[in-house]
């Protein structure tokens, strides 16, 4: 079997975490997960975080919901995040993002953080986005009140993927790292971080210390909720000012716990525990954080020097001394104070659920609450009902992973023995056969382990425990007990007729009534190194004399009961067994994961008259319809991919790969037959049932390639971008399946025969389903067989960083482009960056946005104040000097004086910002010699000349051949000269007008530009004779900057997709095709932070920023049209485009999704 997943993720930094699976929801297959908490926990504060990449969109999905309509987290049908609480006919909460999330080819990280006990309605229901807070939301919306409570953590059932009301409204695509943290209110950081480059990206949850249970954690200045004069940092807490106050610790502590600080200062100070479902009652601003307002409190206040439960003195003149080492903990359920080892009180009033620890101080001055090396031991991980999935176990996909376990789920193939006397055994242990017998595990626990259910009843005696597996041979699975009684080494529980329940060792009772079982309760049997405790409902009821480190096995035993035990687990590795789920239809496991990232089949450049599933892996099509798909990104020059595809249904199915180049990648409407017979055609796709490989247009690359074949057939595709060749084989032959060219798969792939490619360009796999169905596996599962020889076993994110032939130069976009918004003030300021990096700019486009004014374009080679400008009757006009207006480049943006077109008050701007060189050289390259300012990293030059009125050249210093040029002549009153790759050297487009390119030598002397210079013809525009010109000249830099052309389509809802190869920062495109419509239209990700993309300003006009004419999508890998048909935006015509990155999409950590 073929390997899949991690080996392949190795170039994200040593220190990088590597997220390995994650589960694939299937929706038309109703799949989730379903699990019913036992008793309640904390209903008023929680924490949901899941990683996620979207499948199906425009549907509504549940993503996290608990029981009957109560409470929901999920995508509606315009693909909108919704968080809601509805109870007895209204809302408790109700949430809706203005934000789409709808970019399917890259991962979410979604945090829901509620906590209904904040004074501030704006604090109870907070929602997260790759480490940002969402904060515009459809309409107003309906916050909970205070200490309200919902239905998570509640005794209903809680499903992953599905809707609470009914078997319905399925999420679909993948989730990873999906966690419920029960009792705490956590800020993104708990589960992610942003690397160096500003990407969002995840932790390692599992050894961060979230779900450190009892080993002693050190809290820092963030697990504090704090009162106005308190003050926390790593291990400490402070009272820094007068005036009564208090501090909260932000986690649970669970079980047998401890806290411990060293009171350097304890003047008027009080501290204590509290029941933690009577958090609503914390008050910061109150000195003892009303601990003396709870039912179950138990402090200490050394003002008084006494000790108190609730608002009774317990315990009176108990006096703690400044510098002690101060405990409060819990053994069983007896809660005591030490003070230097001392025993200061032992509470008489037990208590065994979770709690919280407050700290506060009365009305004295500063310094007389000093609090050092605190830690807390016993902090309660994921809280009672928390979990995590990680999706590591296939055969267990809804296991929780706590403090290093995975927690199994009984399944009746997990048992032996008498198991038809069992009527029951998948997550239930029920007996109904009315004959004794007894069943034993086939697992075996090696190390410390636990297994726990929820006693529901039993009429009769009943047995539960282990048995060293050097005594299987007494096992029997006829007598009751299953003849532990008879064995040296067993340990077990006797639950007699009266469900009292005794613990026995072998055939002696070591203790008698430890308990008595009811309805409900949740019973715990656990090992520890070699003890052996028996927990009821968390309580600590027996611990084991005997002892054992051996391995061992479970037992259950009955006689002739009714025996109902519900929810019955195990856990090994550890004592914490964690709340799994239940699997329902079977979702899947996969190697796709946020820091992989998997390639699929694009919804957003598939044909609409085919439908994606099964995670966008499979298409399908009905009768006659092509369904052509694409996956999410191109496969890039100098890499060797293998993946596989199932082609079921129809013998029309064809696959293979497509030119990223081709039109048909763009135009969700268009069909393969109908494209590009030219130049080596759009694609090579294998057909079925002919065998024949196409290019397009019904024009064949290869006749009688592969043999006349029938479906089902599993095709294997080798991508060779090194050599440009596509190799075709039959995985159901094997290895030695390879096309030998002339119809057979009968080859290895050593001797195969590949169908030629264009070279030097980028290829989409692609694959036209016509009336059948292809299944893609690109490598998040398990190939059927492996790879070729230096061939990388799928095609991730990941893998394309990992293998691409040049190495990106730029990750963090920020650190050489960057878009400011700002308001004005009316008097001098400077305008900062406020992105992941700072940097110097030498070019600056300012824009006011509200209203019609000019652009107003400046750079560091002409001087600070030294403008051009772009729009309305000043779009041509000669440079002029504006002293008000940009007054210096700074080294985080750039300063403004009092100018109308900068800052005037109130009015709102836009900076769009560039580095070049920070200094200047003179440049010979040309015939002119230039001056230069550029950064190569970026690909971007400032080139100033004096103009000769002849066809001339011009050194850039780029070191690459430029994409798109600007030249404006400083001196004369005439437009903007444009080069773009996309209309070539023999025509030139006006900037300040929406004019289409024009055919001149005058521009661009008929020559493209080289590597080391760009030419100008006679014209005034490009080298006016005498004349002081400027040119800011870019070219291509992969995974940063990108300048292209695509065709528009013409539709209002579903226009074409850009593939950029980055999650885009700025977007500017433009109509070549029509003469009044030719708008530049430009949008950026700071003016719209989150799709849809919709506010457009255009270089050739001084409009405002207007909002109802285009929308886009901005995407982690590109730019999908959403809305827009007019000849401006997305017509039947053809479009250059140019377009800077936030962040590569396959960087060191791939791109979020957007």
């Amino acid at each position: 079997m073929a390997l899949f997943g991690s080996q392949w993720f190795a170039n994200a930094g040593a220190d990088a975490y590597s997220v390995d699976n994650s589960a694939m929801f299937n929706e038309p297959d109703d799949e989730y997960f379903t699990r019913t908490p036992t008793s309640a926990s904390s209903q008023k504060t929680w924490t949901f975080s899941t990683w996620l990449k979207r499948g199906t969109l425009g549907s509504d999905q549940r993503i996290f919901t608990a029981t009957n309509n109560g409470c929901e987290l999920f995508f509606d049908a315009n693909d909108k995040l919704n968080s809601y609480q509805y109870t007895s006919g209204s809302y408790v909460w109700n949430y809706i993002t203005t934000q789409v999330f709808r970019d399917p080819h890259a991962w979410y990280n979604i945090v829901v953080r509620i906590d209904t006990t904040q004074s501030s309605s704006s604090d109870r229901v907070r929602l997260y986005v790759n480490g940002s807070q969402i904060t515009d939301f459809d309409g107003t919306p309906t916050a909970p009140s205070q200490n309200a409570t919902g239905f998570v953590n509640s005794a209903v059932a809680h499903y992953i993927g599905r809707y609470s009301g009914s078997n319905s409204m399925h999420y679909d695509g993948y989730l990873a790292e999906t966690i419920l943290i029960d009792g705490q209110s956590l800020a993104p950081a708990s589960f992610g971080e942003t690397d160096d480059e500003g990407v969002w990206r995840p932790i390692n949850v599992s050894s961060s210390g979230l779900f450190d249970a009892s080993n002693s954690v050190t809290p820092t200045a963030t697990t504090w909720t704090l009162g106005s004069t308190m003050s926390a940092g790593t291990g400490t807490l402070d009272k820094s000012g007068a005036g009564g106050t208090s501090a909260l610790y932000a986690r649970m502590l669970e079980g047998d716990f401890k806290v411990t600080f060293t009171a350097a200062a304890l003047n008027d100070a009080l501290f204590g525990v509290f029941d933690y479902t009577e958090i609503g009652t914390f008050d910061a601003s109150q000195d003892d954080g009303f601990l003396d307002s709870m039912t179950n409190s138990f402090w200490y206040d050394e003002g008084q020097t006494d000790v108190n439960y609730g608002s009774a003195t317990v315990a009176a003149s108990k006096t703690i001394a400044a510098g002690s080492v101060v405990t409060i903990e819990r053994s069983g359920s007896t809660i005591k104070i030490t003070d230097d080892g001392v025993d200061v009180h032992s509470f008489s009033q037990n208590f065994a659920g979770p709690v919280g620890f407050i700290a506060g101080h009365r009305n004295t001055g500063a310094n007389s609450l000093d609090f050092n090396s605190i830690s807390f031991d016993g902090v309660s991980g994921a809280g009672k009902n928390g979990f995590y999935f990680p999706y590591t176990d296939s055969g267990n996909l809804g296991g929780d992973y706590q403090t290093g376990g995975i927690t199994s789920i009984t399944l009746s193939g997990e048992w032996n023995g008498d198991t038809g006397d069992f009527g029951t055994l998948d997550t239930d242990i029920i007996a109904t056969g009315g004959n004794q017998g007894a069943i034993r595990t086939n697992d075996t626990f090696t190390s410390d382990f636990a297994f726990d259910f929820v006693w529901k009843g039993g009429a009769n005696p009943a047995y539960v425990g282990v048995y060293e597996i050097d005594e299987d041979g007494t096992f029997s699975s006829t007598a009751s007990d299953g003849g532990m009684g008879s064995m040296t080494d067993s340990f077990y529980l006797f639950f007699t007729s009266g469900n009292a329940v005794n613990a026995v060792k072998g055939s002696s009772t070591e203790a008698s009534t430890i308990f008595t079982a009811a309805s409900g309760e949740v019973i715990k049997f656990q090992r520890s190194g070699s003890q052996f405790k028996v927990f009821e409902d968390g309580v600590l009821r027996h611990t084991f004399t005997g002892t054992s480190s051996n391995e061992v096995r479970i037992l259950v035993g009955q006689s002739s009961s009714s025996l109902d035990w519900e929810n019955f687990k195990w856990v090994t590795g550890g004592t914490t067994l964690g709340n799994p789920f239940t699997p329902v239809n079977s979702p899947t496991q996969t190697g796709d994961s946020p820091t992989k990232n998997y390639a699929v089949l694009s919804p957003l450049s598939h044909q609409t008259n085919g439908d994606l599933s099964k995670g966008n892996t499979q298409t399908t099509t009905g009768s006659a319809d092509q369904g052509l798909s694409f996956a999410t990104f191109p496969v890039t020059t100098g890499q060797k991919v293998y993946i596989e595809a199932l082609c079921s249904g129809a013998t029309t199915c064809m696959t293979g790969c497509v030119k990223a180049t081709s039109a048909v990648v763009q135009n969700p409407a268009s069909d393969f037959d109908a494209l590009e017979s030219a130049d080596g055609g759009a694609g090579r796709l294998l057909h079925v049932a002919t065998g024949d490989v196409f290019n397009s247009d019904g024009n064949t690359s290869a006749s009688n390639y592969a043999p006349n074949d029938s479906v089902p057939v599993r095709h294997m595709i080798a991508l060779d971008l090194v050599n440009d060749k596509i190799y075709w084989g039959d995985a159901g032959v094997g290895a030695s399946g390879w096309s030998d060219g002339s119809g057979s798969f009968d080859q290895s792939f050593d001797n195969a025969v590949g169908v030629d490619l264009t070279a030097n360009l980028d290829w989409f796999f692609a694959f036209r389903p016509f009336t059948g169905t292809i299944e893609v596996n690109f490598g998040a599962t398990a190939f059927t067989v492996d790879p070729p020889t230096g061939y990388s076993s799928g095609y991730s994110a990941a893998i394309e960083n990992e293998n691409r032939a040049t190495a990106l130069t730029i990750e963090d976009g920020s650190a050489y482009f960057q878009t400011t918004a700002y308001t004005g003030t009316g008097s001098a300021r400077e305008v900062n960056q406020s992105e992941n990096s700072q940097f110097t700019p030498d070019f600056v486009w300012v824009k006011e946005r509200g209203g019609a004014n000019e652009h107003r374009l400046i750079d560091a080679v002409r001087g600070a104040t030294e403008t051009l400008y772009l729009g309305g009757s000043m779009g041509t006009a000669a440079e002029a000097t504006e002293s008000t207006g940009v007054t210096s480049f700074d080294s985080d943006g750039f300063s403004v004086g009092t100018g109308g077109g900068y800052n005037n008050l109130n009015d709102t701007y836009v900076g769009w910002q560039w580095l070049a060189g920070n200094s200047t050289a003179s440049n010979s390259n040309g015939s002119i010699t230039s001056t230069v300012s550029v950064n190569q990293t970026a690909g971007f030059s400032i080139v100033s000349w004096t103009g000769s009125g002849a066809n001339a050249t011009i050194g850039h210093g780029l070191n690459a051949v430029p994409s798109w040029i600007l030249i404006k002549n400083l001196a004369d009153i005439d437009s903007w000269v444009v080069y773009h790759e996309g209309t070539g050297a023999t025509k030139g487009t006006a900037l300040d007008t929406t004019g289409t390119p024009a055919t001149a030598s005058t521009f661009f002397n008929d020559t493209a530009p080289t590597s080391t210079v760009f030419s100008v013809g006679s014209g005034g525009r490009s080298n006016g004779s005498t004349d002081a010109m400027i040119a800011y000249c870019w070219c291509e830099k992969p995974g940063f900057s990108k300048f292209g052309t695509f065709e528009g389509n013409g539709s209002s809802t579903n226009g074409g997709f850009i593939e950029l190869g980055f999650k885009p920062a700025w977007f500017m495109w433009k109509n070549i095709d029509s003469s009044t419509n030719g708008n530049w239209t430009i949008m950026d990700s700071v003016r719209d932070p989150f799709n849809m993309v919709e506010s457009n300003l255009r270089a050739d006009s001084t409009m405002a920023a207007d909002t109802g004419e285009a929308d886009l999508d901005f995407v982690s890998n590109g730019v999908k049209h959403r809305g827009g048909a007019s000849a401006r935006f997305n017509a039947s015509a053809t479009y250059i485009y140019m377009a800077f990155a936030e962040h590569p999409f396959a960087g060191t950590t791939p791109a979020t999704a957007r």
